[in-house]
């Protein structure tokens, strides 16, 4: 027989875990029993070359998580910090058993965001562990820094990335633009927030190129873009036939700025 794609599996997986399940036999009491009710986030500690540790939270009241109870819960969202800051209770190692676990209940396919305060420069476990959400939706990157080139194709791959968010800047390298541009010509691209630009790629080159791939497709949603003025030139095309109350293009003095949202106030 042949093998069942992991993807179908996911897909069943979350079918089970709906509000209103859809299989009302006794796979759906199953199901009825064992549905997570209660959303946790998991925090990650490390020191590069060493073994990092963590702890999951519940997100409203904030206690940990034990690791038993798991399957109580949905991970929605993983941080990542540098240092391993003051040993509190629920902490646990980030081993190779650990991170399998973890890596199950992240393939469940619920949407999951990631927030980078380190980079993941010599932390393997780590990274793996931000490779494993099976609907990975938002980035959010708190150092100025190279975007995660692995993180970021795997998920423009499996079409589930949604939003990339760099409030501290970001550092434009050459292998990581065609990723970016993958993205934002991506069907579920939503935003793109580089308030501060750095690296060795043009930037001239980088906001052209993301412009060009933002009009390769069809966009049933309004836009908004917030570009330097510099850019000015190369933004050229986002007003021109057919862009009329479907994009606003605001220029900002800024000296390196490039910002793609949902347009909320476009009429």
């Amino acid at each position: 027989m042949d093998r069942v794609p992991l993807r179908f599996v996911e897909e069943v997986l979350l079918q089970l875990d709906t509000k209103d399940s859809l299989y009302p036999s006794f796979w759906g009491k199953v199901a009825e029993r064992k549905r997570p009710r209660k959303h946790a986030r998991i925090l990650v500690y490390f020191e590069p070359n060493t073994e990092g540790r963590f702890s999951v939270r519940s997100t409203t009241s904030l206690r940990p998580v034990a690791l038993e109870d798991l399957d109580q819960f949905v991970l929605v969202s993983i941080h990542i910090r540098e240092g391993f800051g003051q040993r509190t209770e629920g902490q646990y190692p980030l081993t190779k058993s650990n991170l399998k676990l973890l890596q199950r209940h992240l393939r469940r396919g619920h949407p999951c965001d990631l927030s980078l305060f380190e980079d993941l420069e010599r932390a393997s476990l780590v990274e793996q562990l931000c490779l494993a959400p099976s609907r990975l939706t938002r980035i959010y990157l708190f150092k100025h820094q190279p975007l995660p080139t692995a993180i970021l194709t795997r998920n423009i791959e499996l079409g589930t990335l949604r939003s990339l968010n760099c409030p501290s800047g970001v550092i434009v390298t050459q292998e990581v633009v065609p990723a970016v541009l993958r993205f934002v010509a991506s069907e579920n691209f939503k935003s793109l927030l580089l308030p501060q630009m750095s690296g060795e790629a043009s930037k001239e080159s980088f906001v052209k190129g993301v412009i060009d791939a933002f009009l390769s497709r069809p966009r049933r949603q309004k836009f908004e873009f917030n570009v330097s003025e510099r850019y000015k030139r190369v933004c050229a095309p986002l007003a021109g036939e057919g862009m009329r109350g479907k994009v606003y293009v605001n220029f900002n003095s800024a000296k390196n700025l490039l910002q793609i949202y949902l347009g909320r106030y476009i009429v």
